[in-house]
């Protein structure tokens, strides 16, 4: 039995056996004693990150974890942090993700696609109040629960700001907002946009809008007309919606705050 086990054994907790990977951690799913219910236990060691990442990464999204309480992000139970290093955070866990239920379907009906696509701005939208970015925002980053309703998981890029640029490049490839791939100082908040925006696309069709491995590539093409597959029928308030969050120029993209009251009108 390795380390982690035995460590998380003693706190009422029983893994079971591996969900996947997040940011700088492992994820298991385990039994839970005290909760009596499954949970995710995310596990991380301070000693196998660098005082940079333990620094700017580990203890900021622990800060964040401790800050978010919404209905559609994940719910932390309770941080255990061990003098050895290591660091559990318990979470509720879900039925699986998005990417995941991707991979079965084609793609999402845009009735379901509109539900889902409310709850997570309603979270980015509380998120960003609290002056929180998630830098992350991908189908894989959104849990799916028993009850049919979807929650944001992995802080571990998210942070702290003000609507000031940043300069730290991170995010997932397909995902990441023009500003970013050029290198130049960006606004989170507007990142956190084009992010959901992709994603919103994602579950509409069942594929990326601009696909490719080549950042140049990637950048051209994101200054394309979207296109659409002619054999779905996506409504024009959808694409309206879409077109305004993957508005290349940052400065012309909506908040959140505008996004919410955008896709009131596509419900």
């Amino acid at each position: 039995m390795s380390v982690h086990f035995l460590n998380i054994v003693l706190f009422g907790y029983t893994v079971l056996g591996n969900i996947g990977g997040g940011s700088f951690g492992q994820v298991k799913v385990a039994t839970s004693i005290k909760h009596y219910k499954h949970v995710a236990i995310k596990i991380l060691d301070r000693r196998r990150m660098s005082s940079t990442e333990a620094k700017y990464f580990l203890e900021r999204e622990l800060a964040i974890l401790r800050i978010l309480r919404h209905p559609n992000i994940v719910q932390v139970y309770e941080i255990i942090a061990m003098p050895t290093g290591k660091v559990f955070i318990v979470m509720e866990a879900a039925k699986t993700d998005l990417a995941k239920k991707l991979k079965r379907v084609a793609n999402i009906p845009e009735n379901q696609a509109k539900k889902w696509f409310s709850q997570l701005v309603s979270a980015m939208v509380y998120m960003h109040e609290k002056d929180i970015v998630h830098r992350d925002i991908k189908c894989e980053n959104v849990l799916l629960t028993v009850d049919n309703q979807v929650k944001f998981t992995d802080f571990g890029l998210s942070d702290f700001s003000l609507g000031f640029p940043m300069l730290t490049q991170c995010g997932t490839f397909h995902y990441l907002a023009p500003e970013i791939l050029m290198g130049v100082p960006y606004n989170a908040k507007k990142s956190d946009v084009w992010s959901l925006g992709v994603l919103l696309f994602v579950m509409l069709t069942g594929r990326l809008p601009f696909r490719t491995c080549r950042p140049k590539d990637l950048l051209r093409l994101q200054h394309r007309t979207l296109d659409y597959p002619w054999w779905l029928d996506i409504g024009r308030s959808c694409r309206d919606l879409l077109s305004k969050m993957l508005e290349v120029n940052p400065n012309k993209r909506p908040s959140m705050a505008m996004v919410c009251l955008g896709q009131s009108q596509v419900s």
